[in-house]
């Protein structure tokens, strides 16, 4: 299945968003940051027609993986797309740093932990997905490159065992498992006309385009 164009997406988006914030006034309100994500950036430079389209693919495909170099940007766009949906999950978001793991075991006794959820050593995984398998929620499973296979695995499972569960992941690489949307974040373009850009900010700035394609890499798709 071929993955949905910038304007499909950000339409799509627009329409499921139509009765919550946009993401320029969720960053600006005083709501209190929900209790299992990191605080979003009070300004996010050049993403937010990105966030905008991932957050429909979240709502319409329900797992996605932002694929990117270190320090592109990943984890802040999948933060700000996040606190975007908190509406439509309930506020049930959660948030997983795998890149402080050593260990691809504890993969599943990690993303429980965030969950509040207490396991037992021998078989996380099993009491995990029995958990989540009736629950409606948005994970977030960031920095998954760190225990590539082991989310891998996790993620594909959750996805196919809980229907109501959404996946949103960031890797340096794809997960390459079935369902998933991968969604490559490059280096922003070329800086927007706004007034008080700082320096570093226009220097991050360096290609105009990103890429989405499904599991299978002859989808690639440029948007641009």
């Amino acid at each position: 299945m071929w993955p949905m164009s910038p304007a499909a997406a950000i339409a799509s988006w627009r329409r499921f968003g139509a009765q919550q914030p946009s993401f320029r006034s969720l960053r600006g309100s005083s709501e209190t940051d929900p209790p299992n994500l990191p605080t979003r950036l009070s300004r996010m430079v050049g993403r937010d027609e990105t966030a905008e389209a991932i957050s429909a693919q979240v709502l319409d495909r329900g797992f996605v993986t932002v694929v990117g170099p270190g320090g592109i940007g990943k984890t802040t766009v999948a933060v700000s797309v996040a606190h975007a949906l908190f509406a439509k999950f309930g506020g049930a978001l959660y948030f997983v740093d795998l890149g402080a793991l050593d260990d691809p075991s504890l993969v599943p006794s990690a993303i429980a932990s965030t969950l509040g959820l207490s396991v037992k050593a021998d078989s996380p995984i099993q009491a995990l997905l029995s958990f989540v398998r009736d629950q409606r929620m948005l994970l977030v499973l960031d920095s998954c490159e760190h225990v590539i296979e082991a989310a891998a695995s996790v993620a594909e499972r959750i996805f196919k065992e809980a229907s109501q569960v959404h996946i949103l992941a960031t890797s340096r690489e794809s997960l390459r498992v079935e369902g998933e949307q991968v969604h490559r974040l490059p280096p922003l373009g070329c800086p927007p006309d706004v007034t008080g850009l700082k320096a570093a900010e226009a220097m991050s700035f360096l290609r105009p385009c990103s890429y989405s394609w499904n599991a299978s890499p002859r989808a690639e798709i440029p948007l641009c």
